[in-house]
């Protein structure tokens, strides 16, 4: 159970001298009527303090202790009173009982989070050796005491105090968040794994951990093509799995929120710049980035609506227009083999391969080109579409789950992407993915056919039997009825 935390910080004094707990009360406790001049200034002569002032207001709940036996029965019944102390002032020597050290020790076992000021005149121990007892959570104030200073060290202290308990606040709702989660995910029958933004399964319900034969040691920290490919192809990550979505993910964002999708372009973290194709076929620079402005050294805004030749090498136009030819409409073309030289501000020049992205923007074509200078840059394209849902294949067989054991695990897998809303941005994060075993996907659709067919079959001669059934019923009322009726006397000799 968490602790309150007071607005009014609680104190409690641990000293065998009663004339210094009198005069911390009446300098530092609230509610205490402070008045007589004379009284406080002899005082504190006789406890040994510098400071006579009748000033100070009032701001914390003080309680005593003579010895530091009491001490820590007074923190174990403020600890079940759920109403801590935030600071300890302690002093060091208080004959015959435990001393300061001691005393703190035996505190700090109760309540770890409370805070320690010896306040002391002497001391049987260095800083050091303190330290090696009871670790580096204290402060010192030596005697003659300048209540100023003090009142300045117990708020430092007791906000100290307050961090720390609102950091254990947070961490058990998250830790509680996590039992939760951690439920849910385990009561749900189908396969769930939740990959980060670079394919890392982050966390897998048990379903996914017992279908993949790693109940014992989890997926946790395993890369999603460790685990997952297509029939018939080569293992890749996961983004370059789906990365035939990602355009019609972006054609869709586009579509729906075409002026916020240009916007996306322009603040994106990559370099990029979009070819505009208009319906004569003349290519113009639509939009380049600052990034992209950067990256080759022009200053801002100085290459909008320029033709392509601006940015492409002479020598390299022709080989750029064929990339542009095989790119075709709604495509995504990243040429292995081929690079493309850029001209920077400085007249030199760059040579890297592009990724472009074609997108139909009303009558014209949109072709969106980055170069590629990332490893994860299939990631990073998920930003420029913050869809949530991941379209996979669903045929069957077209996704297998590689088991421990080396079997192959016929699979459907569906999802949804996750972004996280940073700087009013939204920033690709990972996905979370739905794996369904095809064995008992056809065992359920089995069963229901079944069911189905049972149904049908019911429903059918119960149709076939009720006509003959009915006219049967019909008819043995009827005889049943002329052999209840009684005979009526005709003749005489009845009698």
């Amino acid at each position: 159970m968490i602790a309150s935390v007071n607005i009014q910080p609680r104190i409690l004094s641990v000293d065998d001298d009663p004339d210094v707990q009198q005069t911390i009360m009446v300098e530092m406790g609230s509610g205490v009527n402070n008045e007589l001049d004379d009284f406080l200034t002899n005082t504190y002569k006789l406890a040994g303090f510098n400071s006579a002032s009748t000033t100070f207001q009032p701001q914390f709940r003080i309680d005593t202790a003579s010895s530091g036996e009491e001490g820590l029965e007074k923190v174990t019944q403020s600890i079940e009173e759920n109403d801590p102390y935030s600071v300890i002032l302690l002093d060091m020597r208080m004959p015959p009982g435990w001393d300061g050290l001691k005393t703190a020790k035996e505190i700090k076992v109760v309540d770890s989070a409370t805070q320690v000021i010896f306040v002391s005149a002497y001391s049987d121990y260095n800083l050091n050796e303190i330290r090696r007892e009871i670790g580096l959570d204290f402060e010192f104030i030596s005697k003659p005491i300048d209540f100023s200073e003090l009142t300045e060290l117990i708020l430092i202290c007791n906000e100290r105090w307050q961090h720390h308990h609102e950091y254990t606040r947070l961490k058990q709702e998250r830790d509680k968040e996590h039992l939760r989660n951690d439920s849910i995910l385990r009561s749900i029958p189908e396969g769930v794994i939740v990959l980060d933004q670079h394919g890392t399964i982050e966390i897998a319900n048990s379903k996914i951990e017992n279908l993949s034969g790693y109940a014992d040691t989890g997926l946790a920290g395993h890369s999603f093509q460790k685990h997952f490919h297509k029939a018939g192809e080569s293992r890749g990550s996961f983004f370059e799995e789906i990365s035939p979505t990602v355009v019609d993910r972006i054609q869709r964002f586009h579509d729906r929120e075409n002026a916020y999708f240009h916007r996306l372009l322009e603040e994106a973290p990559l370099a990029i710049f979009v070819v505009n194709i208009d319906h004569n076929q003349q290519r113009s620079i639509f939009i380049i980035n600052a990034e992209m402005e950067k990256f080759l050294g022009y200053p801002p805004h100085s290459l909008g609506h320029h033709s392509i030749e601006t940015l492409i090498h002479e020598e390299d136009i022709e080989q750029f227009n064929e990339i542009i030819f095989n790119v075709g409409q709604g495509n995504l073309c990243i040429p292995k083999s081929k690079e493309i030289r850029l001209l920077t501000a400085s007249q030199g020049e760059l040579a890297i391969p592009l990724c472009l992205i074609s997108v139909k923007c009303s009558h014209e074509q949109h072709l969106i080109v980055l170069p590629v200078v990332a490893e994860q840059m299939e990631q990073a394209l998920f930003n420029l579409a913050p869809e949530k849902h991941i379209e996979l294949e669903e045929k069957v067989d077209n996704w297998f789950l590689n088991h421990r054991n080396g079997k192959r695990v016929s699979v459907r897998l569906s999802g949804t992407a996750l972004y996280d809303y940073i700087g009013e941005k939204y920033q690709f994060s990972g996905a979370v993915l739905v794996i369904q075993d095809f064995n008992e996907l056809l065992s359920a659709e089995s069963e229901r056919l079944v069911n189905q067919s049972k149904d049908e079959f019911l429903a059918s001669m119960s149709h076939e039997l009720r006509t003959p059934l009915t006219t049967i019923i019909g008819n043995s009322e009827i005889i049943l009825g002329s052999l209840l009726r009684p005979i009526l006397p005709t003749s005489p000799q009845h009698h």
